[in-house]
């Protein structure tokens, strides 16, 4: 005798095929056999105009649902005044001025759009450059600023995992947030241990890039002046000097 179960599924596996053109199953069951053939399919019927009655009022109801509250606006595009031919080239070329104003400070390039490298500025000539041995205190002396999105961090950073010099150079991984820059677009993350132990200026741990770059320029610049270039990364700096 054959299950109730495995009949059901035969019983579907046949009532599938039959929609197939060309297919058309004989069955010779029982009255009652036939009679819950019947009420399987259409319950399953009922079910299927249920669900899809169901999807049609929640698909109409988005278009139909009108919001109770609306976000405030100006009504200038549907009131017609100032025209719309005039108000968008204005808020156009307005945006696109702000936005060129911001590129030529965080990024300096000829009028083609170049990037053009600028010259080092005083007191920063790598020719120069001596770097002293490790503190006594078994501190490195050195600290490097890096920050995720720029090209010129990720060169940087490469070098430094393929020479295995991670364990040798602290790296601060700068935030970019230009909101909460004073300048340029970096600030510093919270103070580690290693930081506090290590007795670095407060200047080179808290804030943003710009207050770094004004402690390392502090014997150049007069009293109460602040840097005027551009703080960029990477940029390593001698915690003990400056």
């Amino acid at each position: 005798m054959i299950r109730r179960d495995t009949f059901i599924v035969l019983l579907h596996i046949l009532v599938s095929l039959s929609g197939i053109s060309g297919f058309a199953p004989s069955l010779c069951l029982h009255p009652k056999a036939t009679h819950a053939k019947s009420n399987i399919v259409d319950t399953t019927l009922n079910a299927e105009n249920k669900d899809a009655t169901t999807s049609t009022s929640s698909s109409s109801s988005l278009y139909q649902d009108i919001p109770k509250k609306k976000p405030w606006t100006f009504g200038i595009l549907t009131s017609g005044f100032p025209p719309q031919q005039i108000l968008v080239p204005v808020v156009k070329f307005v945006t696109f001025q702000v936005w060129r104003l911001m590129m030529n400070e965080l990024v300096t390039h000829d009028e083609q759009g170049r990037f053009v490298r600028e010259s080092f500025q005083a007191g920063n000539d790598p020719s120069q450059l001596q770097l002293p041995n490790d503190s006594n205190d078994g501190h490195s002396r050195y600290k490097l600023y890096l920050g995720n999105p720029c090209p010129w961090c990720h060169r940087v950073k490469a070098a430094i995992a393929v020479l295995n010099l991670e364990g040798e150079i602290p790296i601060t991984m700068l935030i970019d947030d230009a909101e909460k820059a004073s300048k340029g677009g970096w600030i510093l993350p919270s103070p580690s241990a290693d930081d506090r132990k290590a007795n670095i200026a407060e200047e080179l741990i808290t804030g943003d890039l710009a207050g770094v770059y004004n402690y390392c320029y502090r014997d150049i610049l007069e009293e109460g002046e602040k840097y005027k270039g551009r703080c960029t990364a990477p940029l390593l700096v001698d915690t003990e000097t400056g």
